[in-house]
């Protein structure tokens, strides 16, 4: 008997691990067609727009071990064409990055990241040879910060943005790329979207080339409940969001005028739940699947972009413009620190009036470079010290030393990314040492990473204190 059930529970486990799924699709809207890669199969399929799937050619998977890939249902990925041989593809929540070269038929990963799971729905583009990935969910929380992909690093860097006023967070199907006008249009949900009945969103604006956001204003949910909208999820076409109603009302709106228009021409099954929207080159895509008894029938439909406010009536404004050019956050976080201010030079007053013992400081005249290395750089220099050259470090003990650890997660991450990269560039500026903390798989869990010091640097430390001796 319990054999028998040690034979059932490998069927089913066998069962589970060969039904994970290992393909994904997306359009390819420079080839106007569905492409799907089975990275289990080592193939790649296309499909026109109303077409059938065909086989294009096997492909090398290089450099991946499929046990990475996610358990989902459904792979979710975005693509990014560089020319017509290369394209990119990212995968959200994992940090992976893949490269499809299509004269020599390879599907690689050139991603060494480690941090996962922190930005499921972040919204990615393409900019300047650049990769994108703003905001996004993971570990029960949700954030705006803006990565971009080092592809000599092979890992996914911060990128600091200006604003008097920034979002919080940003999801990507609130969310939107203008490649022409290079700018993002952001929603911000409330951390109760989900359960509010009519919720008021922050909306902004990111000009990539600046780097800087601008708060546009507040758009409130219950005044578009006579058009059957009870979320503002939004695909992004052209100059325009469309929003996905549960009705054929066909209402999209447009950031820059701040409008909102709804459909008034002759095409009445163009948009809605059931339909693919999308834009190509300039036309707005209708694709319906019409199912008979035998098969099932794509039927394709397009609006030139450039014609289509002539099927429009604007019959709202999207958002109103704030009351003030402040936002109430940052008002009351500056009262609170008048208060405090206030309160510090009193004592300061009252302190002055007392009367002070003279205190010597002596000042070493010799400044040495290490007095340039990152706040709390000796602290982990001393640990190593203490705990040897082949220490390595958890990303806890690291959050700990930098006294971060009491923050939220992705505040934990950004602290280290932070310190990690001033730290390297201080030894590669003053030492000609690259990579003085690098990170390293755990052994022992291979989803976790830890930190390790070069062996050079803790010589060069070692050199620094008998120095001082």
């Amino acid at each position: 008997m319990r054999s028998l059930f040690l034979i059932m529970c490998i069927t089913f486990y066998t069962y589970f691990l060969n039904a994970q799924n290992l393909e994904f699709v997306w359009l390819n809207k420079d080839r106007r067609a569905y492409e799907k890669i089975d990275l289990a199969k080592g193939e790649i399929w296309s499909k026109p727009l109303t077409g059938n799937y065909a086989l294009l050619y096997k492909i090398e998977i290089q450099k991946l071990d499929l046990r990475d890939v996610p358990l989902d249902v459904d792979i979710q990925v975005n693509g990014f064409n560089v020319n017509k041989n290369i394209t990119y593809f990212t995968m959200p929540g994992t940090g992976m990055v893949f490269l499809l070269n299509r004269t020599l038929h390879t599907f690689t990963r050139i991603d060494e990241t480690f941090y996962r799971g922190y930005n499921f729905q972040a919204t990615q583009f393409f900019y300047k040879g650049k990769l994108y990935s703003l905001g996004g969910s993971g570990f029960w929380n949700v954030h705006s910060t803006l990565t971009y992909y080092d592809f000599n690093r092979k890992e996914w860097e911060m990128v600091d943005t200006k604003g008097a006023i920034k979002p919080e967070r940003i999801y990507s199907w609130h969310a939107g790329y203008n490649p022409k006008l290079q700018k993002v249009y952001a929603l911000e949900s409330s951390p109760e979207y989900q359960t509010e009945v009519n919720p008021v969103f922050r909306f902004f604006e990111l000009d990539v080339r600046t780097l800087t956001w601008t708060f546009k204003g507040l758009v409130d949910l219950s005044k578009f409940s006579k058009y059957n909208i009870s979320r503002l999820d939004m695909t992004y076409f052209g100059d325009f969001f469309y929003l996905n109603p549960k009705s054929q009302s066909g209402l999209i709106v447009d950031p820059e005028k701040n409008e909102l228009l709804i459909y008034q021409g002759p095409k009445k099954l163009f948009w809605g739940l059931t339909q693919k929207n999308f834009e190509i080159n300039g036309y707005v895509y209708s694709l319906m699947p019409r199912f008979t008894s035998a098969h099932s029938v794509d039927i394709l439909d397009s609006i030139p972009l450039k014609d289509i406010r002539k099927y429009f009536v604007v019959k709202d404004t999207f958002y109103d413009a704030p009351l003030f050019p402040w936002d109430w956050k940052d008002f009351a976080l500056g009262l609170m620190s008048l208060v405090i201010i206030g309160g510090t030079m009193k004592v300061i007053q009252v302190n002055a009036a007392k009367p002070k013992s003279k205190k010597f400081v002596v000042v070493n005249s010799e400044k040495s470079v290490w007095d340039l290395l990152p706040i709390n750089g000796l602290m982990i220099l001393d640990f190593v010290i203490e705990h040897g050259c082949d220490y390595l470090f958890s990303t806890e003990e690291i959050s700990k030393i930098l006294g971060c650890d009491k923050k939220a997660f992705d505040t934990q991450r950004q602290y280290r990314s932070k310190f990690i990269s001033n730290f390297n560039t201080f030894f590669e500026e003053h030492f000609h040492i690259s990579n003085a903390i690098y990170r390293i798989t755990s052994e022992e869990d291979k989803r976790f990473v830890c930190y390790q010091i070069s062996e050079q640097v803790v010589k060069a430390y070692r050199s620094y204190l008998k120095s001082q001796e």
